[in-house]
């Protein structure tokens, strides 16, 4: 369940900033020929971006959406950081209420029942 939010969280962030570099047909150009890009390329160029990979086969083509791929580089950071910082948490929860489960367990069935005694009270 948490796998499946995060990659839908991954997923809107990813397809968001594709969005906004929609907005513009020049907003994000080729490193080495200074051409625009397809809708796919700007695709690509999203998702390394909240990736925060930096491949550098693409750059964007002004100032400002310099700066909105900084902001998505730094967004896609923040939130895979604490994505994975959050799941370290719940596993390790999830863990010790495993073994508290297992503790309670050995003790009995009952409160006053010993776990290897039996119904009639004699034991094994």
């Amino acid at each position: 369940m948490l796998v499946s939010i995060l990659g839908v969280w991954i997923i809107g962030l990813w397809l968001g900033f594709f969005l906004l570099l929609m907005a513009d047909t020049g907003s994000v150009v080729s490193s080495s020929t200074e051409s625009p890009t397809t809708p796919l390329e700007k695709l690509y160029y999203a998702g390394f971006t909240v990736a925060t990979l930096g491949v550098g086969d693409y750059k964007a083509s002004a100032d400002v959406w310099r700066l909105l791929t900084d902001i998505a580089a730094f967004a896609g950071l923040a939130f895979i950081t604490t994505a994975i910082t959050y799941f370290v948490q719940v596993l390790s929860a999830v863990t010790v209420q495993n073994k508290l489960s297992l503790y309670v367990n050995s003790m009995g069935p009952t409160p006053t029942r010993h776990p290897h005694q039996q119904l009639d009270g004699r034991n094994v």
